[in-house]
């Protein structure tokens, strides 16, 4: 313990030293910036006074209206806070080639899944991978897998129907709630495996998976600072953030998937098949809607490219859309006005068409509910701020017209929070107000101010499974049940201290029949 506390005050003492030199930058180009505090950096507060990270970033804004950027230390790392969105834009698109790559400074090479996978990939091998993989989230193919997403949406309202009390009433914690189904949901889309979480909760893979990364305990923090602070120090003492044991389950299980898909020579409409035909060079590059091209080249996927793949699919589809719905759950049962349109909305589509209401198209074109999900987005991102690593000096300039040189090695924070809850490009930021995204007031919106799933080439690949699957739930859920109140639920809501958009105690809420 003596070692430990020696390295890390040896650590925090050459870090501070560093950093106070980089922001000496920031003072001679009067660039506005948060001061950093030893160990801590300038984020001191979230962890002194336990402030949650998204406040904590909106106080800046506030406090840095004037300007379009600002600086501040992560972990001695000189970083640019960017709040406006043409200079989001331009170092997003404009600038893409300099700043491709997240920093991914706490990802261990000891991390084989999570190094390999998607986001963290970096210049060409990612180029190459985003190319490969963008045909399989096509529209085309979202509409192919509907029918996976729509059988666990059902099963989820079976479920309910099953643990009504004599009122026609059940309480359910949603974050543990949702956390099951949209696992059960990425596990049958992405890999062809029948999992009820809520029926048997102790399966393997939903154990495994709540197990699998080892960052909440004190060793954890630990080594995530040092990973911060020096990913060198990290890869010598082998530190990483996924547990091994969770490695070696989640290979075996694509593995597993892969061959035994392959010998059956069946064909399924879900994730692993169009990996395979990826794998394969059969994947129909058929870009559509808008996307924006990755100029990369089609890459013969290995097996580890496969379970990376798949790792990132099945974190990133499942807790972010659960994430998502937490907070639909909110906004429905505190404003009973939307949750009433939004019933009406799906009434509506039910009388039209009869007995299977239920479609692709049906739940995409819902003007209603598009704005709802919309404003959910806006109020509660699940990615609060997205980052990038500067990787050749770039030129910004300020309201002011003073310039700045963001140097290579810099990183990059893009304040989605704080754009989203912003004066400046939202009417009465703090008001729930699905209204504004409906098409007849689009028009009024600054929507380059909204980022639920990054901007430019290197946004969130994933973004029309998310909302179908959201989505899908939600018609099913409304469809027979309202959302309520009741005495454990956190009204106002309040966010935990940390890195994230948590509630401080879990949303519990009553689920009453229709």
């Amino acid at each position: 313990m003596i070692t430990w506390i020696i390295i890390c005050l040896s650590l925090a003492f050459v870090w501070w030293k560093v950093s106070q030199r980089k922001f000496k930058i920031f003072k001679q180009k009067g660039i506005p910036f948060v001061p950093a505090f030893p160990l801590f950096g300038s984020t001191w507060e979230t962890i002194v006074k336990q402030m949650p990270y998204p406040e904590w970033m909106l106080e800046q804004t506030h406090k840095f209206r004037k300007n379009r950027f600002f600086g501040l230390s992560n972990y001695g790392t000189m970083t640019f806070v960017v709040q406006e969105p043409e200079l989001v834009k331009q170092l997003c698109i404009k600038d893409f080639e300099n700043f491709v790559n997240h920093p991914g400074t706490t990802i261990s090479e000891h991390d084989e899944l999570l190094i390999n996978s998607l986001s963290i990939l970096r210049d060409q091998r990612w180029k190459d991978m985003r190319s490969t993989l963008s045909p399989a989230f096509t529209g085309s193919k979202m509409r192919m897998m509907f029918g996976l997403v729509k059988e666990c949406a059902e099963d989820f309202v079976s479920y309910i129907d099953e643990n009504l009390d004599e009122n026609g009433c059940i309480e359910l914690n949603t974050k543990e709630t949702y956390s099951k189904v949209t696992l059960d949901v990425i596990s049958s889309t992405a890999f062809g495996l029948k999992v009820d979480s809520l029926r048997d909760p102790e399966n393997e893979v939903y154990v495994k998976a709540t197990n699998a990364f080892d960052i909440q305990t004190f060793y954890g923090q630990l080594k995530l600072m040092i990973l911060q602070m020096s990913p060198s120090l990290g890869e010598k003492f082998g530190f990483s953030l996924t547990k091994p044991e969770f490695n070696v389950f989640f290979k075996k299980m694509i593995k597993d998937t892969f061959q035994q898909r392959r010998s059956m020579k069946s064909f399924r409409p879900d994730i692993v098949q169009l990996l395979i035909q990826a794998q394969d060079g059969n994947l129909n590059d058929d870009v559509e809607d808008n996307e924006t091209p990755s100029n990369g080249k089609k890459k013969i996927l290995t097996d580890l490219d496969l379970a990376a793949q798949c790792f990132i699919f099945f974190f990133a589809g499942s807790d972010t859309t659960a994430i998502l719905l937490n907070f639909c759950s909110y906004a429905l049962a505190t404003n009973e006005d939307v949750q009433a349109k939004l019933y009406e909305e799906i009434q509506t589509i039910r009388e039209k068409q009869g007995d299977d209401p239920i479609t692709y198209e049906n739940v995409h074109q819902m003007p209603y509910l598009n704005a709802f999900i919309s404003e959910v987005l806006r109020m509660y991102p699940p990615a609060f701020v997205t980052d990038r690593l500067c990787n050749r000096a770039t030129e910004i300039v300020d309201y002011n017209g003073s310039k700045m040189q963001i140097p290579e090695g810099a990183h990059v924070w893009f304040n989605i929070y704080g754009m989203h809850h912003s004066h400046k490009y939202f009417s009465n930021p703090e008001k729930f107000s699905p209204e504004r995204f409906l098409p007849e007031n689009k028009h009024k919106l600054a929507l380059n101010a909204y980022m639920p799933f990054g901007v430019g080439p290197r946004n969130c690949i994933g973004s029309r499974f998310a909302l179908m699957d959201a989505k899908t739930v939600l018609f099913s859920l409304l469809s027979r049940y309202k959302i309520e109140v009741c005495d454990k639920t956190l009204v106002p809501l309040r966010y935990k201290a940390g890195f994230g958009l948590v509630p401080k105690s879990d949303l519990i809420f009553t689920f009453r029949k229709r």
